[in-house]
């Protein structure tokens, strides 16, 4: 039987959907209890994962077609020739896992591939760093990673997926251990226990969930959330990097976000960008963020903007960015400064983008933190934070609302329903903050950014 004890060293093995085959207590959070038997009725390759107590060579013969490509079979007994038996047929590879035994199907020429060499410490102090979230949310853990890598530790980053989508492949992270969220239990008393679990195996764990969404912002659904005005302005106007590095126990304030880009990446990105810059024929590109996750993360006078630019015929040129409901939210009637690439490009793709363009423009979404780490500057758009919140340079813009034209401002609150937040006096199906950024003063921070800027040496 898998020991429950044990259960949270298989979670970064785990993907659903989940059969569990074994006795005792599920494996993990929506795991589906079966007999044995009762694997026939899956279809082939259509499993993630199935735990089973333990595997024959009979009866991995059944189970094994059952799994897609990156499936795996887990157990804590499986014979050698069980293992054998899949060489001729299948291509997978064996880990061991304390007492389990993991077997992936992978596609490709049967036999077994070799697994990859974990990272060994050699004599480094191991770091645990966890941190589960949004993109942005991970990409303000950048410079806290660098931090432990430029000190000389064996760091190991716990994550969601979106912190694969990140850092897959990061040469600063020795052991990047994924999770899928849905299939781990959100209690805070059940992830306080399974991080106590983890904590034996490192010389330091540092665990940095909600420490922007809980200690310097107020969740929509919170108690907390309810806090008075004066309350939250006065807890929450801590830089969001620097509080980082206070969960950590260091006295290190003034880091700038630290996003490690490949070389191919970095020249896909120069290409991607001349490319836009020959389409559109402008020789000054800006990379804007449409909007981000809540409701307030998003600037209603985009459009007019674009107007603004059309209109003057000025030489910048718009290449948006974000999922694919920015693709119809942007659409086509600017195609004379506007690269529409919403639903375009991969996460990291979006990131690399921004060490080619020539500005960029964000509301308060992962690209205020991207763009940090390359040289060009960023108007912020600010809904929920102050200026003390955020991180910046001298060559970036910070904009916010007026006191007087949006009384709420800087309200250090999450906000994910249409009722949660004050209504625009002009644009009543935005939010006041954003609403009261006017856009020509958007406009003007453009030509402030192009003046400075010069003329540029790739101009079409």
């Amino acid at each position: 039987m898998i020991e429950p004890d044990l259960h949270y060293r298989l979670y970064r093995y785990l993907r659903s959907p989940v059969v569990d085959a074994g006795q005792g207590s599920p494996v993990c959070k929506g795991a589906l209890k079966v007999e044995l038997a009762q694997l026939l009725w899956f279809k082939e390759r259509g499993l993630k994962s199935i735990c089973m107590d333990e595997v024959s060579e009979q009866q991995l013969a059944l189970v094994f077609p059952l799994l897609a490509d990156g499936g795996v079979v887990i157990t804590p007994s499986i014979t050698e020739e069980a293992i054998k038996s899949l060489r001729k047929t299948y291509r997978y590879q064996r880990f061991t896992v304390g007492p389990f035994t993991v077997v992936k199907r992978l596609s490709g020429a049967p036999g077994e591939f070799p697994v990859p060499a974990p990272k060994p410490a050699n004599g480094r102090k191991k770091v645990l760093l966890i941190r589960y979230g949004a993109i942005g949310d991970h990409l303000m853990v950048t410079p806290l990673i660098q931090h432990y890598y430029d000190e000389g530790w064996h760091i190991t980053y716990n994550v969601s997926e979106n912190g694969e989508r990140i850092f897959k492949d990061d040469p600063r992270i020795d052991d990047l251990m994924v999770q899928q969220m849905s299939l781990i239990s959100t209690d805070r008393k059940e992830m306080d226990a399974y991080w106590r679990k983890l904590e034996k195996d490192y010389d330091k764990v540092v665990q940095l969930i909600e420490c922007v969404e809980g200690d310097l912002l107020r969740i929509e659904g919170t108690p907390q959330y309810r806090d008075s005005w004066e309350k939250r302005a006065a807890e929450c106007g801590g830089n969001y990097i620097d509080h980082h590095f206070e969960r950590a126990g260091l006295d290190i304030k003034g880091r700038l976000p630290s996003i490690w880009l490949s070389d191919a990446e970095r020249a896909w990105a120069q290409e991607e960008v001349e490319r836009v810059r020959k389409k559109l024929g402008k020789s000054f590109i800006v990379l804007w963020n449409i909007f981000g996750s809540s409701w307030h993360k998003a600037y209603p006078w985009m459009f007019d903007v674009w107007t603004l630019l059309k209109v003057n015929r000025d030489d910048i040129g718009v290449l948006a960015v974000s999922d694919q409901m920015g693709k119809y939210v942007v659409g086509n009637d600017f195609n004379s400064v506007l690269f529409n690439g919403c639903d375009r490009y991969k996460i990291r793709q979006s990131i690399a983008l921004h060490s080619a363009v020539d500005a960029v423009v964000t509301p308060e979404t992962w690209s205020m933190t991207a763009a940090l780490v390359f040289p060009a500057p960023m108007i912020a758009l600010l809904s929920h934070s102050t200026p003390s919140n955020i991180s910046s340079r001298p060559q970036d813009i910070l904009m916010e609302a007026k006191l007087a034209d949006c009384p709420c401002k800087s309200c250090h609150q999450l906000h994910y329903s249409r009722t949660a937040c004050a209504r625009g006096t002009y644009n009543t199906d935005s939010t006041l903050c954003m609403d009261s950024i006017a856009p020509g003063d958007v406009y003007q921070a453009l030509m402030k950014l192009r003046s400075a800027h010069g003329d540029h040496v790739g101009a079409a």
